[in-house]
């Protein structure tokens, strides 16, 4: 195998080999995948669109995912976006973690994460903060085949299972003395590797879309240079909670109007995902509005600057809102056309441009 090769794993002998199952995630696929400790990575993710205008992401991370090679060093995230444009952030982090295998069970300090693919809890605590949330699952748990994208020969990979796509959500919190109940849908997925993922990946787009009775996850990932560079698609269509659509060799992706964003970093206002499959084509526009959230990787100012110059890394992320319109099409016919003027969807930015 060459050097540059990217490829996602999902032969016969891939599946025994990480002894999974074809037709869908298992239980156990949603607890923990590494050990925690040095060479390795992993994340518990989750976020909703709520009745009142908000937004919310949470993330449970055993580490940076720019410090692999150093040990546990676990912390919890809460970002809060609210209609009138006002965030509220927070960063737990904690020496006390633990996490299942058997399951997602997830502590890390006074924060927890747990569920069994079709129902989970959530609760957040800080020092002015008290955040408890339910969720249930209202789709197929989905992989791309195995979940495993490898890099190379030397075995460095990236994984990923959604283990919910599409869910229905409650939400109760309270913050400096003021208490909000709501409702939304939302999603939760998972991901872990070996190889820090700023050496294996220049950039990522990823989307999450409910448009009507659809559900579109579409991705573009594209390599570092040394292994080859040549972008690797991720869909899913799922329609009333079932997967429909899944090949991402149907999958394509144009990008237009660009700016420059945080870091000198490529943003592009328009998206258009398409995919097509006998007979049938889905196209997702996405029209960016505005950046809800631009950080570096490395926030610390003078780590970031030698990061720059020592090691040629000044990665970005940008979590951007804007409008999403779904276009479906039957033999060059148009069926359906569903808008939101509510989609949220991120750019990853680990590489040079």
């Amino acid at each position: 195998m060459a050097e540059k090769i990217t490829y996602l794993a999902k032969s016969d002998a891939d599946y025994m080999q990480l002894n999974l199952k074809k037709d869908a995630p298992e239980l156990w696929e949603d607890g923990m995948r590494t050990d925690g400790e040095k060479g390795s990575y992993e994340w518990w993710y989750f976020d909703a669109h709520l009745d009142d205008g908000s937004k919310i992401v949470i993330v449970f991370y055993t580490k940076p995912m720019t410090a692999v090679n150093k040990g546990l060093n676990a912390y919890a995230t809460l970002n809060i976006d609210y209609k009138n444009g006002t965030r509220l952030e927070r960063y737990l982090p904690s020496t006390t973690f633990r996490a299942s295998k058997e399951r997602c069970d997830v502590q890390i300090g006074d924060c927890l994460f747990k569920g069994d693919l079709q129902k989970y809890q959530i609760h957040i605590k800080g020092p002015d903060l008290n955040l408890d949330l339910e969720f249930k699952n209202t789709s197929q748990s989905w992989r791309p085949e195995t979940g495993h994208y490898y890099f190379g020969n030397k075995g460095h990979f990236f994984a990923w299972m959604i283990a919910v796509p599409k869910g229905e959500v409650k939400v109760k919190y309270a913050v400096a003395g003021n208490e909000v109940s709501t409702q939304g849908g939302c999603y939760h997925d998972h991901n872990w590797g070996n190889k820090g993922i700023h050496k294996l990946i220049n950039h990522w787009y990823w989307s999450r879309s409910e448009l009507g009775p659809y559900t579109v996850i579409a991705c573009q990932i594209v390599p570092e240079k040394k292994y080859g560079h040549k972008p690797v698609m991720i869909a899913c269509i799922a329609k009333n909670g079932e997967v429909i659509a899944d090949n991402a060799d149907n999958l394509q992706l144009v990008k237009s109007n660009a700016i420059k964003g945080l870091g000198g970093k490529p943003i592009y206002n328009e998206l258009l995902f398409t995919y097509t499959d006998k007979g049938q084509k889905f196209e997702l526009k996405l029209n960016r509005d505005k950046n809800i959230m631009d950080t570096y990787l490395i926030q610390q100012e003078f780590q970031r600057k030698m990061a720059k110059l020592l090691l040629g890394f000044n990665g970005a992320y940008f979590r951007i809102t804007g409008e999403a319109k779904l276009m479906v099409n039957i033999d060059d016919q148009a069926a359906e056309i569903y808008q939101t003027n509510n989609a949220i969807w991120e750019l990853m930015y680990f590489g040079k441009p």
